[in-house]
């Protein structure tokens, strides 16, 4: 028993038939909420802003702005209305729509969290309502493909821990009715997170429901991991890493409580 580690993680056990294959799986928010729903969000939000279907005055860069300056009235404006309607499902909403948000047109991205990306998902399938015929063809398709993605998501809520046969069949059949919609688009036909989320589905008749996943409670700290991982050689890994790593938690901590504060 010692041949390996001295200390064994005690969440895994062979003899209880609890292993990391049996019980880590894909998690709904890396691989649907940041995974394709950002993908195919990115592509949607730049379709209409490039479209000049809600502003096409001026030079790229002034429709670009104009633009984003629309979308967040018009996303504060929608907040608002669904809270004066009293919708049951309650949002996560984005604080403001700004140009840091979506990059610029030669760097072209969607910096939103997984909660938020749901919420700006759902605001554009409303604006495809409203605004109709003026969207370009790509973005109508790709208002089709993310009403998929929330077909989805609507099972999952209204299914139990245990999900039926009947219901797994149907996220199936919407998450390929999702790629059989952006077959054609290269940004999301060679997206790495859409096999995930075959197997995210796949899994879920022996791991539940998708939507009862978690994270591991540290999962936050692998951006300060990363960094001070970035410069390092697998020969300095302990000095410069390792023994520093208590210090740069406190450091973490301290700063949240002052946020906190």
């Amino acid at each position: 028993m010692e041949t390996l580690a001295r200390h064994r993680c005690p969440i895994f056990s062979m003899d209880v038939g609890v292993t990391p294959k049996g019980v880590l799986a894909w998690d709904a928010l890396h691989v649907l909420y940041l995974g394709v729903m950002l993908s195919c969000c990115r592509l949607l939000v730049w379709d209409v802003m490039l479209s000049g279907a809600i502003s096409n005055v001026g030079t790229l860069d002034e429709k670009i702005s104009n633009a984003i300056i629309w979308i967040d009235n018009d996303l504060d404006a929608w907040y608002k209305n669904r809270a004066r309607n009293k919708e049951l499902k309650q949002l996560t909403r984005i604080t403001a729509f700004t140009a840091k948000r979506v990059g610029s047109s030669d760097d072209r991205l969607l910096r939103t969290k997984g909660a938020e990306t749901y919420g700006f998902c759902i605001y554009f399938i409303d604006l495809w309502n409203r605004l109709g015929n003026r969207l370009p063809p790509r973005a109508l398709r790709l208002c089709d493909a993310a009403r998929c993605l929330l077909k989805i998501i609507e099972v999952w809520d209204g299914s139990g821990n245990c999900m039926s046969r009947e219901n797994r069949e149907v996220c199936f059949r919407n998450f390929m009715g999702y790629v059989a919609l952006v077959k054609d688009i290269e940004e999301l036909d060679r997206q790495p997170k859409k096999h995930a989320m075959v197997h995210l589905l796949h899994r879920a008749g022996w791991l539940g429901n998708p939507k009862i996943y978690s994270n591991w409670i540290d999962e936050a700290l692998n951006k300060l991991l990363k960094m001070c991982c970035r410069y390092c050689s697998q020969a300095t890994i302990e000095t410069s890493v390792l023994l520093r790593m208590r210090e740069l938690l406190k450091r973490e901590i301290r700063k949240r409580k002052r946020m906190e504060w």
